[in-house]
């Protein structure tokens, strides 16, 4: 039995259609790559010569307060390891790069919660042994993409030092 091409030609055509129509996301921009909350990190002058293993961290804004306990998991700087000569032939980009991590006595957490807006925020960190730290930032919505595709969400990295909580590094 012979199928006619333009009844192959329609079939092949309507499956590619579909195809393309589903496989993208309805904006067709990529989902976002954002972890929503407060980032911690406790800098390694803040922590006690005992450790930490979690901490309580209270945060209030417009009379509205929560209280979580967080988990905490050593921290570590980047070393670039450098780059080595690319391959004969293939692009000066192309050449193979390492880097390594290193312990550098810091803690770090996460805070997942949609319960915040931008504007400030007071917290307080504290544990058996640490703290109490405070301080008062500013709540900031963090984003990534472009042209139609930039999207935000609500993201304020948090610094425990010893001089209290923070926004900048220090």
């Amino acid at each position: 039995m012979r199928v006619p091409a333009q009844l192959l030609s329609a079939h092949f055509a309507a499956a590619l259609l579909l195809t393309a129509c589903t496989a993208q996301p309805e904006s067709g921009c990529a989902e976002p790559a954002l972890l929503v909350g407060f980032p911690v990190e406790v800098e390694a002058t803040a922590v006690p010569a005992n450790g930490l293993e979690e901490l309580t961290l209270s945060a209030c804004q417009d009379g509205i307060c929560r209280e979580t306990t967080l988990p905490l998991t050593p921290g570590s700087k980047t070393i670039d390891l450098g780059c080595g000569a690319p391959s004969p032939g293939s692009n000066p980009g192309d050449a193979q790069c390492s880097a390594s991590a290193s312990p550098d006595g810091s803690l770090l957490g996460h805070w997942s919660t949609v319960e915040f807006s931008t504007g400030p925020i007071t917290f307080e960190a504290s544990a058996p042994g640490f703290g109490p730290y405070r301080g008062t930032v500013t709540g900031l919505e963090a984003s990534t993409g472009v042209g139609a595709c930039v999207q935000s969400a609500f993201q304020t990295t948090l610094r425990i030092t010893a001089a209290g909580i923070n926004t900048t590094a220090g």
